[in-house]
C-alpha cells in the first residue's frame, strides 16, 4: 500500500512541477518543444513503476533446447541452398570462359560439398564439350584450371 501511496504522490509532484515550469517559461517559439519535453517527462513518471515488475526472462538455453530438432533441418536446407548457389555461379563463370574460347559445353558439373564445420569444398569441375569443340578441349581445360584454380575434367560428347 505504501508503494501505491508513493506512486500517487510522485505523480502529483510531477504534475505540479510540469504546470509550474510551463507557467514560468514565457510563451514563444519554444512552446511546442517545451510541451513535448514535459509530456515525455510526465509519461516516464507514469510508467516508472513498470521497471519494478519482475522479469519474465526465459532461463538460459530454454529456446535452444526447443529449437534443436528444427536446427538440423535448417542447417541442411541452408547447406543445400549454398551449394546450389555456388554451382550456379561457378557454372556461369565456366560458360563465360567457354564462350570466350569459342567452345560449346553441353554439360557442366561442379563438385561442391559442405563440410561438417560449414565450410564449402569445391573439389573440381566436370565438363562435357560438344563434338564440334573437341579440338579446343586442351585449351578449355588449361584455361579453366588456370583461371579458377580447380581441377577440371573435360570429356567430349559422343556424336549422335
Amino acid at each position: 500500500m505504501t508503494g501505491a501511496r508513493e506512486f500517487a504522490s510522485m505523480l502529483c509532484i510531477a504534475a505540479v512541477s510540469c504546470c509550474a515550469l510551463r507557467l514560468l517559461i514565457p510563451q514563444g517559439a519554444l512552446d511546442p518543444v517545451l510541451r513535448m519535453i514535459l509530456s515525455a517527462f510526465f509519461l516516464l513518471c507514469l510508467l516508472s513503476p513498470l521497471r519494478r515488475l519482475p522479469s519474465f526472462a526465459l532461463p538460459q538455453g530454454a529456446l535452444e533446447e526447443g529449437a534443436a530438432p528444427y536446427r538440423a533441418g535448417l542447417d541442411e536446407s541452408y547447406s543445400a541452398l549454398v551449394e546450389e548457389a555456388v554451382e550456379k555461379n561457378i557454372g556461369k563463370l565456366v560458360e563465360a570462359r567457354l564462350q570466350k574460347i569459342g567452345a560449346e559445353g553441353t554439360n557442366i558439373r561442379i563438385n561442391v560439398n559442405t563440410n561438417e564445420d560449414g565450410s564449402i569444398d569445391i573439389s573440381g569441375i566436370e565438363l562435357t564439350l560438344s563434338p564440334e569443340s573437341a579440338g579446343l578441349a586442351a585449351q578449355v581445360k588449361e584455361s579453366i584450371e588456370k583461371d579458377m584454380e580447380l581441377p577440371c575434367a573435360v570429356r567430349i560428347s559422343p556424336e549422335v
